[in-house]
């Protein structure tokens, strides 16, 4: 379960691209306390960057 929360977050930064990603986030960080706690756990942190990093080798 939580590799795939992992490889969720790598594919939608790939597809969003790091700015609009991180604005999204921004905004979640904004709102209410589920909204910021969604924010804390949507954001990039070395495992995800890996593997979106990975995946771009052979996509």
């Amino acid at each position: 379960m939580v590799s795939a929360f992992f490889i969720f977050k790598s594919f939608l930064l790939g597809y969003l691209g790091s700015i609009t990603y991180l604005e999204r986030v921004e905004k979640l960080s904004l709102g209410t306390i589920v909204e910021q706690a969604g924010a804390a756990l949507m954001k990039p942190d070395p495992i995800s960057i890996w593997l979106l990093d990975t995946y771009r080798l052979f996509f």
